[in-house]
Formats: C-alpha cells, structure tokens, sequence
C-alpha cells in the first residue's frame, strides 16, 4: 500500500454569525459571544423559532463566496498560478 502525502491546511476563511475570517471566529469562541440573534432576513411568524446564527450583513453566498476563497488563498500564499493547481476544500451551509 503507498503512503500518502500528509495533507496540510494553509489556508482559510470562514464566515459564520461571529464574523469574516478566521480571527473573528477565534475572538468570538474565545471571549464565548452568543452567535445567536433576531432573525432580520426573511419574516419567521410562521416558523417555530424567531432565532438563528446568522451574520447581519452576510450577502447571497455567490457575492461571499468570491472573497473567501480569494481571502484563504492569499493566506496560503498562493498567486493566480499556485491557485490553478491547488486543491480546495469548501464547505457551505444554508444561506442563499
């Protein structure tokens, strides 16, 4: 069986209710801020819940999605070449 190459992360981004970027989730962990707020999006009279973990000013996730990527492989050093053949590891959840 061959050994694999050990995978090394270098570079991220996330976008959660805490805020942009790695160091706004940290900080936010960190210092145990509540994630949860008014849902301000859409109306949820007719939901069970008047609550979520949503970031206040998150736009549509093809206007966020451009940037993070661009923000976790500026942090991983990489330039426009490095990019091509990198691999990329995205993980989305809700949102529209």
């Amino acid at each position: 069986m061959a050994e694999r190459a050990p995978v090394r992360i270098t570079g991220v981004h996330a976008l959660s209710a805490l805020g942009r970027g790695a160091d706004a989730q940290l900080a936010g962990v960190l210092a145990g801020t509540p994630a949860f707020r008014p849902v301000g999006r859409f109306d949820t009279s007719a939901r069970r819940v008047g609550v979520a973990a949503t970031l206040a000013d998150a736009g549509p996730l093809a206007d966020e999605l451009p940037e993070a990527v661009h923000t976790a492989c500026a942090a991983a050093g990489l330039d426009t070449a490095g990019r091509a053949g990198a691999p990329l590891l995205l993980a989305a959840h809700g949102g529209t």
